[in-house]
């Protein structure tokens, strides 16, 4: 059975060998993103402390954590979305704060170091990548169908969502005084939440396992002709666009009548018997 660092490892070894400059630089920085936010690999890190000041353990537990959260989050969205209502911060929320801030500050630097150094062209430069890595363009050249490396740098399902959902989480209850930095980062997360299901999907079912890289249709649509329309869309991009996409895309789940908020971790705040709060208005135009 292959262990989680071996993968690892060998994805940065093999993306070393990618002969354009500016694709390897990307591709290693996405490596490096991915294994940084891979739950197993900072639990076998141990105590060993990070450039966020959390210990590795601890920032695996609460993206563990948090991941179930944000996959619920996503689907109060969508049903929000199918009745045509309004987007309520759930009563949940408030008690995923403690690991929502250690995961925001930790993926926030990993941002920032792989991504966002650039000052002048920060976003262009996350855009891009990101829009490659949601066309599949960020696959590796040496790997072959029957390595697991096949589908690294491709999204693997509709854990997908979670980059706008984090994003409005964070930017909702000020996560660590930084909401200024996920509102920046939700157009470019809106729009490939958009692209993301065409690229990935079975084309039959809206169920979640009609997402997967198991059925990417290469060459269906690629970054570079859709850099110009997402340009053009950008300045009208509201929440809502989210909201009503992942309404679209996850209709199956959405519609059923009960799904059940995940356990939150142990020493979370209890649960407090108040109505959902508005969040962000779905009208807030994503600048």
């Amino acid at each position: 059975m292959t262990t989680v660092q071996p993968y690892h490892d060998r994805r940065r070894e093999l993306t070393r060998k990618e002969k354009d400059p500016v694709r390897r630089r990307r591709m290693l920085a996405l490596a490096h993103f991915d294994k940084m936010t891979d739950p197993e690999v900072l639990w076998g890190m141990g105590d060993k402390p990070l450039p966020s000041g959390a210990k590795a353990r601890d920032a695996g537990d609460a993206i563990d954590f948090l991941r179930n959260h944000l996959s619920f989050r996503t689907t109060r969205r969508a049903a929000a979305a199918l009745r045509g209502q309004p987007f309520c911060l759930p009563a949940e929320d408030e008690r995923w704060l403690e690991a929502a801030a250690i995961v925001e500050k930790h993926v926030r630097g990993l941002l920032e170091q792989g991504f966002l150094r650039q000052r002048d062209r920060a976003h262009v430069e996350f855009t891009e990548i990101l829009g490659a890595f949601t066309c599949g363009e960020m696959t590796l050249t040496g790997a072959t169908p029957k390595d697991d490396l096949a589908s690294a740098g491709i999204p693997d399902g509709v854990q997908f969502f979670s980059f706008a959902e984090a994003a409005l989480y964070f930017a909702a209850w000020n996560v660590n005084g930084k909401r200024a930095f996920w509102l920046g980062l939700l157009p470019t997360f809106v729009c490939m939440a958009e692209i993301f299901p065409s690229c990935y999907w079975n084309g039959r079912s809206r169920l979640e396992s009609a997402y997967s890289n198991h059925f990417f249709r290469a060459g269906n649509t690629y970054w570079r002709e859709l850099f110009a329309t997402y340009e053009k869309r950008r300045p009208i991009f509201t929440i809502a666009t989210f909201s009503v996409g992942v309404a679209a895309a996850l209709r199956d789940r959405a519609e059923k009548p009960q799904f059940e908020p995940p356990t939150p971790p142990t020493g979370a705040a209890p649960e407090k018997p108040v109505p959902p709060k508005p969040g962000i208005p779905e009208s807030f135009v994503l600048r």
